[in-house]
């Protein structure tokens, strides 16, 4: 290899076109391509972003080893805020069902862009958003000018408030590291697609406010795509609806699908397929793509002659998940790791019961806060740090006042250890630091 093997491609590019030149040669103008602009350069880091985390991390997982059920599709046009209906009356207002098969880009196009995506609780709404955020990135490869496609979990709106112009540069600093200066240049130019999923998760007593937000932002930006996504009925309910083109809601499966799925599958899920055609309850619960995929993985190649006695459904739906996350357990094994299952279980289980009392549904570490813990805790961590960090404080100060210019970086952090050291010091802390902690939190 030479040295000149060794440079990036435009650089020997240009090299080639110098030594040409200097030869005396004519140098072809196709020898040189220009690199790409640093604007372009974070146009493609955020198309990766979004590209590793929701198509290749969400999407192509869940659907790994499944075959794919064609849901179907209803448009429900009074679902949505339209302008023109003062002036141009609409005789049909009450929908009808999509050809079998219609792809929800489709859909999408058929909106101009302007799309909600309704449907019950687990039918595949956000599957159907992933798949349609996959075309829209294809597209934004191909099309510089293409508004760039970025998913948005509206769970978080309701912690600030904020018109969605700043939500959306806040998020897409949090969620994709996205600086706020760019990204409010993003935002404000209408170069970012926002794709909402989740209007259902925003507490309640904010759900009409944000969809109030959706509607103030489309006034201002109104030429830019947007999609929202939402449980039907939580949607419904609202008297507020979306300042959108179009809406279409996602049906339920129904017994032929949810047998043909089962029949694809072979003889681990035979015994699965033969309870199905034989027990009404079993067969109510297994009406989406979350249920059915939970009770097959749970009981793939497992007798389920205890699904036939389970008695309610709120019984076999407990039974079924109750067994799912053992299945899971196993699956991924526990020898290695610090937790038992108990524990894990446990753990899990406030966890998810902190998010629902908080109204999120992602946790983020630096988003937690001290009514998270129980009393107990929170006072146990209040005596223990709160010296520590005042101390802290006043050593940063010390630090400041008598640093000097040559030496103020390193003078304010000593001072500062040495004063939060005291802290901790003082807050009897130091004699109870033991190698590894587990604090209680329940």
């Amino acid at each position: 290899m030479t040295m000149s093997e060794d440079l990036p491609s435009n650089q020997r590019a240009i090299g080639n076109y110098i030594a040409q030149a200097d030869r005396g040669g004519t140098a072809t103008a196709n020898v040189y391509q220009s690199p790409p602009t640093l604007k372009s350069q974070n146009r493609q880091r955020l198309l990766a972003k979004v590209q590793a985390f929701w198509i290749k991390g969400v999407l192509e997982q869940s659907l790994y080893g499944a075959a794919v059920i064609e849901l179907g599709l209803h448009e429900q046009p009074d679902a949505v805020t339209n302008p023109w209906r003062l002036f141009v009356e609409q005789t049909d207002q009450s929908g009808h069902a999509l050809p079998p098969g219609t792809p929800i880009t489709q859909v999408y196009d058929n909106a101009a862009g302007e799309l909600l995506i309704l449907g019950e609780p687990g039918s595949g709404k956000t599957t159907l958003l992933l798949q349609l955020v996959r075309d829209l990135l294809a597209r934004a490869e191909q099309e510089e000018t293409h508004p760039m496609p970025v998913v948005f979990n509206l769970s978080s709106w309701a912690m600030k408030r904020q018109p969605i112009t700043e939500w959306l540069i806040e998020e897409l600093n949090v969620k994709y590291q996205v600086p706020h200066k760019l990204g409010q240049s993003w935002v404000n130019a209408d170069q970012v697609l926002p794709l909402l999923d989740g209007l259902d998760e925003v507490t309640p007593t904010y759900r009409t406010a944000c969809i109030d937000a959706i509607n103030a932002y489309r006034r201002e930006h109104g030429l830019v795509p947007m999609v929202v996504c939402s449980r039907h009925a939580d949607y419904l309910a609202q008297r507020t609806r979306v300042l959108l083109r179009g809406a279409v809601v996602v049906q339920l499966l129904t017994p032929q699908q949810v047998d043909e799925y089962l029949l694809s599958a072979g003889e681990e899920l035979a015994a699965m397929r033969v309870a199905l055609q034989s027990d009404k309850g079993l067969q109510g619960l297994v009406v989406t793509p979350l249920m059915l995929s939970v009770l097959t993985l749970a009981y793939h190649g497992k007798p389920v002659e205890d699904l036939l006695s389970a008695g309610s459904p709120a019984i076999l739906r407990r039974q079924v998940f109750a067994t799912y996350v053992e299945r899971m357990l196993q699956r991924r094994g526990t020898s290695h790791y610090r937790y038992t299952p108990q524990q894990t279980r446990h753990w899990l289980t406030w966890l998810a019961c902190q998010l629902t009392q908080h109204d999120q549904t992602e946790f983020y570490l630096e988003r937690m806060q001290m009514d998270w813990l129980s009393k107990r805790w929170s006072l146990w961590l209040y005596r223990r740090l709160a010296p520590g960090l005042i101390c802290g404080l006043i050593g940063l100060l010390l630090g400041w006042l008598i640093g000097g210019s040559a030496v103020f970086r390193i003078r304010i952090h000593v001072y500062g250890l040495i004063g939060h050291l005291t802290g901790v010091l003082l807050s009897g802390e130091m004699s109870e630091i033991q190698p590894v902690i587990t604090i209680p939190l329940s």
